[in-house]
């Protein structure tokens, strides 16, 4: 026959019981214990990372500050570009308008200069053709031998050649009239022994080549020039010897 087995007594269920729950507590608390360190680990893995962006952000405000600055900077030097722009066009719009006013003086100026010009071509042609009839009624009285009182030259420098008769001629021929009037130029007449009565007085005006350096062709007016006449005995009319100007 076998052994007979006794039943546990009462005392070992308990303490089995409280082993069981003792075990249970120390797997429970070493699992706290882990997912605490766990959570700290996190915590502090959580601070360093808020430190972290903390620290960021405050580097990221510094550079927004000094951009901002930057930027202020720059709006106030386009400003300032704006506003000199604005007097730079203002300056170009009055010269514009100066440059108008110059230009409308200028073709004014020019009118004027053609104008002065057609007239000192007439006198230059005027004086031309009044040196030609010099010439004529010198070689007129050459030819017909009336004695001249002279008081500078001779009737010999009278030429005998032919004038430019008004300047239409050119070439050799224009400055060879030239050179024939310039030479006559030096002959004057003297008219201190002509009666008075036989003296005719004209007022003649000097043109713009006769005017002195300090005056303008607007300005100034000439002095008349008195040309007395000489009468011929060969004519039954007087006959003008004018001077050479």
């Amino acid at each position: 026959m076998g052994k007979i087995q006794t039943p546990p007594t009462p005392i070992s269920t308990p303490r089995l019981e409280f082993e069981n729950q003792k075990t249970r507590l120390g797997i429970q608390l070493d699992f706290e214990r882990n997912q605490l360190r766990e959570d700290q680990e996190k915590v502090l893995m959580w601070e360093q990372g808020v430190r972290k962006d903390e620290a960021e952000i405050e580097k990221l405000k510094k550079e927004e500050q000094r951009h901002m600055k930057i930027i202020d900077e720059t709006m106030a030097q386009l400003q300032d570009l704006k506003n000199q722009h604005l007097a730079k066009k203002s300056e170009v719009n009055d010269k514009n308008h100066e440059m108008d006013e110059i230009r409308k003086k200028l073709g004014g100026a020019n009118k004027e200069m053609t104008h002065l010009q057609k007239e000192v071509t007439a006198i230059e042609t005027k004086l031309e053709q009044k040196r030609s009839d010099r010439h004529n009624l010198l070689q007129a009285c050459k030819m017909q031998d009336i004695k001249l009182p002279l008081s500078k030259g001779t009737m010999d420098d009278i030429s005998q050649e032919e004038g430019s008769g008004g300047g239409e001629e050119a070439g050799s021929g224009s400055q060879r009239s030239s050179s024939l009037y310039a030479r006559e130029a030096l002959i004057e007449i003297d008219y201190s022994d002509l009666p008075e009565e036989l003296k005719v007085r004209r007022p003649f005006k000097a043109g713009p080549a006769h005017l002195p350096p300090q005056a303008t062709p607007t300005s100034y007016k000439a002095p008349p020039i008195y040309l007395p006449f000489l009468w011929s005995p060969y004519r039954a009319t007087l006959w003008p010897l004018p001077l050479l100007i």
